[in-house]
């Protein structure tokens, strides 16, 4: 471990082959080179250049024309089974890119194809569907949500009534409410082939809620009864989402997605041997919890990369010191603290995520029927701590960081819009905490916190796992008190509703810090070692921070830890900074698919105005979309039109 001085007087650590591939073994669960890799490379195609001048349908068309380039690059279905890993590598990577181009590959495999692959199996009359939608030859699309109906699918009004003249489903939109809200389904350049969650309607019998095939239409046009209304525009994401109707649309039997939940047989009947409309609408959509998985591993990846531009401007970004010297701008301890902090629980909730993807790719050949908590709890604390991150990070790169080019800003788009999607996350997270309340958890231990330091990773994790293990029987104690006095299930709820999200956010800190000192222990290197130790110690400190009150009154911290917590967290950041720039370095992003101006040595060069301005926009790609002088330019075509 060399240290160096950095452009501004910041002595930094670069750190040896051996520290960086420790962490970035950690952050990408040693899959690196195998998987994310060629991936990543992929990203550095001209075709991901930054492009200004365009219009919102032209954004949007070239972030298919992207997504279509990623999909056929890694092909994700051999024909029998998807490669779930490589899926969430392509969510993770065109996260950082195209935050577009993402968010229609997340749709077209998580929502899409996972639904199709998992209740079509056995089904060789499908192949064909998955095998053009895996070759992005069309685009997947998902059509759950109605304007009426949020969250709750379970009751939604679309049909789709079985007619037993020519063995085929009608589905029709009954009322205004019911119109399917945001799916991106505008007629584009590639035919678009829908999952629709319809009611099923046989013999005038409504058995639920299940998921059909559903082709929307192509380049001329949606294909007759299907009317799409295109949305406004969002600020950041150009997704060309619509509301969508159906009239008297007709697809055939076969295109009914029912799995093992049930089936319409050759003679006209639904036969199943699952009671229940809930629980058979649990078992046709149980795919969609890869939606749930993948959100959170691209936000994740947002976030990083967010980290990785910030903590590389700070480094070089000076400003006035004491007297007249000039400071980098990390030299400052709020600077520090800010940036520190949101790398400690970066790297934390990196790990969570991946602990989710492993356990649902294991659950594909195995049931793992605590998934759904540990998903649902993935994806709140992950997508709330990333926006957080992404949020710190365009405010403290100051005014550049409003440009797109710098990327932050797209980010704050994208995260903004995985918070509500595949289930607000405070839906997601009370669903979880109702399921752990309906068991009892782990018997509490208060740890004495006597002669105990704050650095102690023993120590910390003892008080986060007691905190979690407290809250959980606490909380269970009282909904059984409420439950059986109201009488009530709603006002039982209510009653703790507050508390049954900390149980469950209590859960989720726990279980990342666990996953951290693990990732320490299987650390390669001193150094990674050493930094992954600080974070992992800012990641304790922070969430005991926040949490002091309810542990200094249940005796798990002293009055004196209490108030020794901002002094650990500034000692720590004394610390971290030097390793600073190599604890970013771990997240193997650079700025070769980046292109963002903020993290480059030379970033002031990027606005000049003379050839050294033209120069530096063309070393990073961006130099179609603006004129040598630096602004605009006033021609959309320069930006390259998607076609």
């Amino acid at each position: 471990m060399t240290p160096t001085t950095g452009e501004a007087g910041i002595r930094v650590t670069a750190g040896s082959p051996a520290d960086h591939r420790a962490l970035v073994d950690a952050i990408y669960d040693r899959s690196y080179d195998t998987v994310h890799r060629a991936v990543q490379e992929a990203l550095r195609d001209k075709l991901f250049e930054p492009r200004e001048g365009l219009t919102h349908a032209q954004r949007a068309g070239l972030a298919y024309r992207r997504a279509g380039f990623l999909g056929e690059r890694f092909p994700v279905w051999d024909g029998h089974t998807l490669d779930h890993t490589r899926i969430m590598a392509l969510l993770d990577w065109s996260a950082v890119a195209d935050c577009t181009a993402s968010t229609i590959l997340l749709i077209h495999y998580t929502l899409f194809m996972c639904t199709v692959a998992a209740n079509g199996r056995g089904r060789a009359d499908l192949d064909p569907i998955l095998s053009e939608a895996a070759s992005m030859r069309s685009t997947g699309v998902f059509l759950a949500t109605e304007l009426g109906h949020g969250n709750d699918l379970a009751h939604l009004e679309t049909e789709a009534v079985y007619d037993p003249a020519t063995d085929e489903f009608v589905l029709n939109t009954p009322t205004n409410a019911a119109q399917k809200f945001m799916p991106n389904t505008v007629p584009a350049a590639t035919p678009k082939i829908a999952v629709v969650l319809a009611r099923l309607v046989v013999s005038d019998e409504d058995h639920g809620v299940f998921p059909f095939l559903v082709p929307l239409g192509d380049r001329s046009g949606s294909r007759p009864g299907v009317r799409v209304v295109p949305l406004p525009e969002k600020p950041t994401l150009s997704l060309d989402n619509g509301l969508t109707a159906f009239d008297n649309v007709r697809v055939p039997r076969g295109h009914l997605l029912s799995g093992r939940a049930g089936t319409v047989t050759d003679d006209g009947r639904f036969v199943s041997d699952v009671p229940g409309k809930s629980t058979r609408f649990a078992l046709a959509t149980s795919a969609l919890i890869a939606g749930r998985v993948g959100i959170p591993s691209g936000l994740a990846a947002c976030a990083r990369a967010a980290l990785y531009i910030t903590v590389r401007y700070s480094l070089r970004r000076t400003t006035s010191g004491v007297g007249r010297k000039r400071v980098a701008i990390i030299s400052y301890r709020n600077h520090q603290l800010a940036l520190f902090r949101g790398m400690a629980e970066t790297y934390a909730l990196s790990f969570l995520a991946n602990h989710a993807k492993r356990r649902f790719v294991a659950a594909q050949e195995e049931q793992d029927p605590e998934l759904t908590v540990l998903v649902g709890i993935t994806k709140a604390l992950v997508g709330w701590s990333a926006r957080d991150v992404v949020e710190m990070c365009r405010e403290r790169c100051g005014a550049p960081g409003m440009f797109g080019v710098n990327r932050i800003a797209e980010y704050v788009g994208l995260v903004q819009a995985g918070i509500p999607a595949e289930g607000d996350n405070q839906v997601v997270l009370a669903a979880a905490a109702g399921r752990m309340l309906g068991r009892p958890g782990p018997t509490p231990e208060v740890p004495d916190p006597a002669g105990r330091s704050l650095t102690d990773l023993l120590f910390l994790r003892a008080v986060l796992d007691f905190r979690a293990d407290a809250l959980h029987a606490e909380t269970r104690a009282r909904l059984m008190r409420a439950a059986r006095d109201s009488g009530s299930g709603l006002d039982a709820w209510n009653a703790v509703a507050d508390a049954a999200l900390a149980v469950a956010t209590a859960r989720g800190v726990a279980t990342a810090m666990e996953l951290f000192a693990e990732e320490i222990d299987r650390a390669g290197s001193e150094t990674a070692r050493s930094g992954l130790t600080l974070l992992a110690t800012m990641f304790g400190v922070t969430w005991i921070g926040r949490e002091s009150g309810w542990l200094l009154a249940s005796h798990a911290l002293t009055a004196e830890q209490v108030l020794e917590v901002p002094e650990v967290a500034n000692r720590l950041c004394a610390e971290i900074l030097p390793l600073a720039g190599l604890l970013v370095d771990g997240f193997a992003v650079t700025n070769a698919e980046l292109r963002a101006p903020l993290a480059e040595p030379d970033y002031q060069d990027f606005y000049r105005g003379d050839e050294v301005g033209v120069a530096a926009r063309e070393r990073l790609g961006v130099a179609r979309g603006i004129r040598g002088n630096g602004h605009r330019a006033s021609s959309p075509s320069q930006g390259g039109p998607p076609g």
